[in-house]
């Protein structure tokens, strides 16, 4: 397990998110089975939203994702 004793802002920021903080909990735990199959329901989740709100809910779910990994950038680069 990581050592959290003193986690930065970013840090639990994203720990506090519910998928993204299952997901980081997944990786420290070592749990890859439970981790792929929340990437496996994401895309379904993407897939259906596409299929039911065309191109507009590609864009927002695209917009949403570039703000996340920006986040997540910030808070790998900062100590």
């Amino acid at each position: 397990m990581a050592d959290t004793s003193n986690p930065s802002m970013f840090s639990r920021f994203l720990r506090a998110m519910p998928v993204v903080g299952y997901a980081i909990r997944c990786l420290e735990e070592h749990r890859h089975k439970e981790l792929s199959l929340l990437g496996v329901n994401l895309l379904m989740a993407l897939a259906v939203g596409v299929l039911a709100f065309g191109f507009p809910f590609l864009i927002t779910a695209v917009l949403s994702a570039a703000a996340l990994i920006g986040l997540i950038i910030l808070s790998a680069t900062t100590g």
